[in-house]
């Protein structure tokens, strides 16, 4: 049964100062976990810089695929993570002798995924992610606009489908070609769909803006009604305001009543009252026996 490097969890854990002492005493720097992702990978999915830049430091291997066949810089493009995807990007490899497993090699942009569902860049990734950002920088360092998924789904069309019309209108700045069968709006089309969009995005916006205003207004009402509870005179019952026909009352005054007793005082009044009148009502029957 595959165990998990020492490495590994150290990088989990986020501790460097463990991961510089395992990489001292002779721990390999491109292990593995018992899925297959590296330990590069593993740091770049944690979006930890400091350990992504210690173990290229160290002549980790920027070009190695994890068990879903993706690289760091894959991982990096499809999160938007512009600073380890610079340091990928930057790493010029070991200077030690290349062999064919793309050991110590400096990175290739423009490497797949190879998974049977289509062979992804981290440019589609990062386009079908509607990382704009980052779209903007492989394209810089030279990643293919025009490469092909292998499922004739190219990065325009990931944007596309994605609706992620500004990094549309970008790659075609940039000279992405139509070469899939899903056509894409160009031009004056593709800015009236662009503008749509934004109208919506805008729409959506206020009325959750609203939504928020609305929220305070009643949570600000309910402290003033709180507030107000806690200063009333104790024992007089409900200390809101009442609403009905004849208009509001203040807390402490009963319902129906103008003398502005409360409640609690009317309660007590309704009890003593029958109290009075049973009273009465044996007196009388004592009477009419004696008479």
């Amino acid at each position: 049964m595959p165990v998990t490097p020492p490495i590994i969890y150290a990088i989990k854990e986020g501790n460097l100062e463990k991961i510089m002492t395992l990489i001292k005493n002779g721990e390999k720097v491109n292990d593995i976990d018992i899925y297959g992702d590296s330990a590069l990978i593993i740091a770049t999915k944690s979006g930890n810089e400091q350990i992504v830049q210690f173990l290229l430091a160290n002549s980790a291997n920027v070009n190695q695929q994890g068990v879903s066949g993706k690289t760091a810089i894959m991982w990096a493009a499809s999160r938007g993570n512009i600073p380890i995807m610079t340091m990928l990007l930057n790493y010029k490899g070991s200077g030690k002798s290349w062999n064919p497993l793309n050991k110590n090699k400096p990175i290739d942009v423009n490497m797949t995924s190879g998974m049977m569902n289509g062979s992804e860049t981290a440019l589609y990734l990062a386009c079908q992610s509607g990382k704009i950002d980052a779209v903007r920088l492989l394209i810089e360092r030279g990643a293919d606009i025009n490469k092909s998924s292998g499922i004739g789904s190219t990065p325009m069309t990931a944007a596309w489908s994605g609706k992620h019309y500004p990094i549309v209108e970008l790659l075609q700045q940039k000279g992405a070609k139509q070469i899939s069968d899903t056509p894409v709006p160009m031009g004056p089309e593709l800015q009236r769909i662009i503008q749509k969009d934004n109208n919506e995005k805008q729409y959506e916006l206020q009325k959750q803006m609203q939504m928020v205003q609305e929220r305070r207004a009643e949570e600000e009402a309910n402290g003033i009604n709180m507030a107000a509870m806690s200063q009333a005179p104790q024992g007089t019952g409900y200390t809101g305001t009442y609403s009905s026909s004849n208009g509001s009352r203040p807390a402490g005054q009963s319902m129906g009543s103008r003398s502005g007793f409360s409640l609690g005082r009317r309660r007590g009044g309704k009890r003593k009252t029958n109290k009075r009148r049973k009273t009465n009502k044996r007196k009388k029957s004592f009477k009419k026996r004696r008479n």
